[in-house]
């Protein structure tokens, strides 16, 4: 962490306060008691999600606006966007009769493009992904002359979200940990201006996408290389170039930024729903994953986490649970090896729907428990031995293993047998078990 000053100061958060706070009211802070005890710390979430766009980027919109209101009479704003951020500037134009065009990557979320859209904005759908978005973006305000606002590199966006976090620690002033979501990093840039001024012994943390590091490698290198390829459902955080601004402040005023995977996010918007009745987008939920992640390191501390984003469609809250249930079945494939290579057989058929099907290379497919058990009690091939899982992945609906036995058969002959099982589960149990295998060796 450097020490020189930044570009954005405590006083221009301060006046950004004053600017906005006739357009937005402050966002709650709250302290759930059952995910406190789910994280072992006493943990403080600031409500973003409940701004008037979903998403904490609508104070820097509005902040932006207000102050070149007089300068902007007449001229059309764009923005590139994935979503919040562009929801952010049409906010921001209508609130100041100003007209909004977005672009947005042709895959951006359905749910924010509707939104952005019902606030009067033009959302011109560009690009594979946010940069190309930003780049058609740019090239466009360049051909009008229009006032193109930068997601990132924006001294009035960073301290208008730096406000949120004014609000934050001035009511936990004595807050030990303050974990920000980062894609781009002005919200980060923001948060920690703010807590260097008010409560400068604070751990600020930054959390990025595993599969779109780009801020982070910046952040630990110096560099604003761009990176070539992405991989993370959480669109909020999902680009594959670093800026200048945001990643200059976090140098000087940041400890640390650190990856979580999507299916941390996943994990981490279950818990909020489930332990602190608190909706939250991927992005959003990042600062929950991370706190997850760091464990033992913040055990008993007091921490801030702001809830960034709630804009998540109904269908990717019900894949939370379809992907929970994924995992449980997976839990169950590794399980039924266990009660193989310990001859359970009736927690083996436990596993199995009443109608479960099985099928095996030489045999007709056979289903219901009564079969099932009959084969694992007389018909079997194997009589003793250990199966390794080499892999063990879901595949849509399915989960599939690989792996390997070693051990006897029945024959006496010991064997090393190579297999490839795919198993399909239903709320009942383990609807169909397809398995094929080969013998490597045998004597």
């Amino acid at each position: 962490m450097e020490t020189t000053a930044t570009p954005v100061t405590i006083r221009d958060v301060l006046e950004a306060r004053l600017r906005i706070a006739p357009y937005l009211t402050p966002t709650p802070l709250v302290r759930p008691a059952a995910l406190g005890r789910a994280l072992g710390a006493d943990v403080h979430l600031k409500l973003e999600s409940l701004q008037p766009v979903g998403a904490f980027k609508v104070r820097g919109g509005v902040n932006l606006v207000a102050a070149e209101r007089e300068t902007l009479a007449g001229r059309r704003l764009l923005a590139a966007s994935t979503g919040n951020h562009g929801q952010s500037i049409a906010y921001a134009g209508r609130l100041f009769g100003l007209p909004v065009t977005v672009y947005a990557p042709a895959g951006a979320n359905p749910a924010k493009v509707a939104a952005m859209r019902a606030l009067g904005a033009d959302v011109q759908l560009v690009g594979k992904d946010f940069d190309e978005a930003r780049e058609a973006c740019e090239e466009a305000a360049a051909r009008l002359g229009a006032r193109y606002v930068h997601s990132m590199n924006e001294p009035l966006l960073v301290a208008g979200v730096g406000t949120a976090y004014l609000e934050a620690l001035e009511a936990v002033p004595d807050a030990q940990w303050l974990i920000v979501p980062v894609g781009g990093g002005s919200g980060l840039a923001g948060a920690a201006i703010v807590a260097r001024a008010l409560v400068p012994g604070i751990r600020v943390i930054g959390v990025q996408a595993q599969g779109a590091p780009a801020f982070e490698r910046a952040f630990r290198t110096g560099r604003l290389a761009a990176i070539e390829k992405m991989a993370t459902r959480a669109e909020g955080l999902a680009t594959r170039q670093a800026f200048d601004l945001p990643v200059g402040i976090a140098r000087r005023l940041v400890d640390e930024v650190v990856l979580v995977s999507d299916a941390q996010m996943d994990a981490a918007m279950r818990l909020l729903l489930e332990d602190g009745h608190v909706v939250a987008e991927m992005a959003g939920a990042a600062g929950v994953a991370a706190a997850m992640q760091l464990g033992a390191e913040i055990a008993g501390a007091r921490v801030v986490v702001p809830i960034t984003g709630a804009n998540v469609a109904p269908g990717q809250v019900a894949a939370l649970y379809g992907s929970a249930a994924a995992d449980d079945a997976a839990a169950k494939v590794a399980g039924y090896y266990r009660l193989v290579d310990a001859g359970d057989v009736a927690g083996i058929v436990a596993l199995f729907a009443p109608d479960g099907v099985y099928e095996r290379p030489g045999y007709e497919p056979f289903a219901g428990r009564a079969a099932i058990e009959r084969f694992y009690r007389g018909e079997r091939v194997i009589a003793s031995g250990a199966h390794t899982i080499d892999r063990l992945v879901r595949e849509g609906e399915a989960v599939v293993a690989e792996g390997r036995f070693e051990g006897r058969l029945r024959s006496g002959a010991v064997a090393s047998v190579r297999f490839t099982d795919i198993w399909r589960f239903a709320p009942e149990g383990l609807v169909a078990h397809r398995t094929t295998y080969f013998f490597a060796a045998s004597v």
